[in-house]
Parts: C-alpha cells; sequence; structure tokens
C-alpha cells in the first residue's frame, strides 16, 4: 500500500529545508566577506557605496629624524630666515661638538642658532616648515628638543600651523607670522633664563592641537634681543619629529560585522 505522509510532516520537512537554505546562504555571505578580506579588499568595497572615511593606516603621516638637514627642502619641507638684519643662515646640521643627537649618528638632528641675526642685536624669526599634510588626519604630533647645557642666553621655540595648503608665508619681517596663525605651543616663551630644556626633552600633542584641512606645521626659532651681540639666543637642537594618523591596525573591513549578523540569523533559525 503507499506510504501516507501526514501534513503536519510534509511542514516540518519544508520547514527542515528552508532552514537549510537559509544556512547555505548566511555561509556563502560570511565565507565570501571572510574571502573578500584576506584579500585586502578595499575598505567599504564588501557593502558597496562610497568607502568609510577611516583614519589612515599606512604609518606615520611624518616621521623625520634629521639625517640630512640640507635635503629636507628636496622633500617639501621649507626654509625662512624672517630675522631682523638676517644672516644667509637657514637650520642647519646638528653640531656633535655642541651635544650629539638624540638618536642616530651624532650630528643627525635640525640646528639654529644666534647667527640667525648678521650682526648685532636683533629679533631671531627663523622658520622650519612641514611638507603639506591634512591636519584632520593627524592622531600625534611629537619631537624631541634642547639647547645648550649651563647656557646663559635663553632660547625659545614655537609650534604653529596653516590651514592654507602648500602655502609656505609666513610673512616677511620678525614679528610676521602669515598664515601660520594657529599656535600649538610656545617652549620657554618668557625667555627665562635655563628655561629651555638642557637635555633632550619629548613635547607630544594629540589630534585636539590641530583641525582644519591641508596645511603646514611650522617650527619656529623667536628669540627677541638675540644675535651677535644680544642678551638672548644660544644653539637649539629639534630631532625624531614625528606626525602620526593615529589609525590602528585596519583589520578586514566589514567582516566582523556580516560574520557576527550571520552567526545571529543562524540561532534565530535553530
Amino acid at each position: 500500500p503507499p506510504i501516507r505522509v501526514r501534513s503536519d510532516g510534509r511542514e516540518k520537512v519544508m520547514r527542515n529545508c528552508l532552514r537549510l537554505l537559509a544556512i547555505v546562504m548566511v555561509l556563502a555571505v560570511v565565507g565570501t566577506a571572510n574571502a573578500a578580506g584576506t584579500m585586502s579588499a578595499r575598505e567599504g568595497s564588501i557593502l558597496g557605496g562610497p568607502p568609510p572615511s577611516f583614519a589612515s593606516v599606512s604609518g606615520d603621516i611624518i616621521e623625520e629624524e634629521c639625517i640630512d638637514v640640507d635635503g629636507l627642502t628636496s622633500n617639501g619641507w621649507v626654509m625662512v630666515n624672517n630675522s631682523d638684519n638676517p644672516s644667509t643662515s637657514l637650520w642647519f646640521q646638528g653640531n656633535s661638538t655642541v651635544f650629539p643627537a638624540a638618536s642616530g649618528n651624532p650630528d643627525e638632528y635640525c640646528a639654529a642658532n644666534y647667527q640667525a641675526v648678521a650682526s648685532g642685536v636683533g629679533t631671531i624669526s627663523l622658520w622650519l616648515l612641514s611638507p603639506e599634510i591634512d591636519m584632520d588626519a593627524v592622531g600625534s604630533i611629537s619631537f624631541v628638543t634642547r639647547t645648550v647645557a649651563g647656557s646663559s642666553w635663553p632660547d625659545r621655540l614655537q609650534l604653529r600651523y596653516s590651514t592654507s595648503g602648500d602655502s609656505s608665508d609666513c610673512g616677511t619681517g620678525a614679528e610676521d607670522v602669515g598664515v601660520f596663525t594657529e599656535l600649538i605651543d610656545d617652549i620657554n616663551a618668557d625667555l627665562a633664563l635655563a628655561g629651555y630644556p638642557e637635555e633632550w626633552t619629548e613635547f607630544a600633542y594629540d589630534d585636539t592641537a590641530v583641525s582644519g584641512g591641508t596645511g603646514r606645521l611650522a617650527f619656529r626659532y623667536y628669540v627677541a634681543s638675540g644675535g651677535p651681540s644680544g642678551s638672548n639666543s644660544n644653539f637649539i637642537g629639534v630631532d625624531s619629529i614625528s606626525v602620526d594618523s593615529g589609525g590602528g591596525d585596519g583589520g578586514e573591513g566589514g567582516v566582523p560585522a556580516t560574520s557576527t549578523w550571520g552567526v545571529i540569523l543562524l540561532i534565530a533559525l535553530f
């Protein structure tokens, strides 16, 4: 005799088939997403549409150890001497006989000194401008600096930035700042004796220090009453300049979210 199948049995078979089909579909989606992640798909390409905005994870925006100071201008850096009665002196290679670099070879740091003024007394305004960067992508800024131990002539350094793109306009006079109107820090602004670090000291700032568009960072050796006959200004070094994106491991884009939803769907089915 023919086998009779109860209606509830048919419904059970149908439900199991639908569950199996759903499981196969979920596993296919998750497997595709994982494969795409392994192949380093572009962020956002898995889910379609424009890629999501992430901080760069490709490494530091700037990592400068001042190995070749003269060569910095070939890499997008700019040097300007706006001092009173300016000499031809700009930022120059460190002098190991004054003090050695913070790391690397003894002369591998950026240096500036009282000779930015050609003669007599004047205000020193000596600029070192970074290449153009995206300020909104900055996660942190750091560098180390120092002056001569036991110096009798106070030194000073400003860290500024602009949001005027590739502009290197820092004015023309000793008191001018041009487009570099944003001040991040002013080290020894009062020109106190022994107020500038006399051993290598790190200064670090998070992403709240800068914002808005593209522009340049500026290191400004800025000393009133400086120069060969001045009561201020001696010799400073800057080293280990780092501007970091602050981004972590990029991971696998949308894969974790897709996998999570797949697991949730499987649980719901059962």
